[in-house]
């Protein structure tokens, strides 16, 4: 997730597992990155996941990931309001915050933002 959040940018193999595995990483945490990879690799076309020195990068325009493209289109739409003034956002109580910061991974025992993102309330 980290990577398709940050397309076409390196991250680093420790933020990649601090990550998925937070303050609990396994003692093998290096090969088991790597066979996460190699699943991803498997599941995408080919070289779209470059290894690099000390991290991966997703190898796609940033358009191509819908995540980011939610975020464009959002950042982009003006608010509607109703006859009282309230925006739409306001009415419902929906906070914009960046796509997929909270979705936790099986297993981790929380959730993840990808590495560089802050949280927004």
């Amino acid at each position: 997730m980290a990577l398709a959040l940050t397309p076409g940018q390196p991250v680093g193999k420790a933020a990649l597992i601090d990550w998925i595995w937070g303050e609990q990483p396994p003692a093998d945490a290096g090969n088991a990155l790597q066979r996460l990879v190699s699943r991803l690799r498997k599941a995408l076309p080919d070289a779209v996941v470059e290894g690099l020195t000390d991290g991966y990068r997703l190898a796609l325009d940033p358009g191509a990931v819908d995540a980011v493209r939610f975020e464009r289109l959002a950042a982009g739409a003006a608010p509607t309001r109703d006859r009282r003034g309230a925006t739409a956002a306001r009415r419902t109580g929906v906070v914009a915050r960046p796509a997929m910061q909270d979705v936790g991974l099986p297993d981790s025992g929380r959730s993840r933002r990808p590495p560089g993102s802050t949280r927004c309330a």
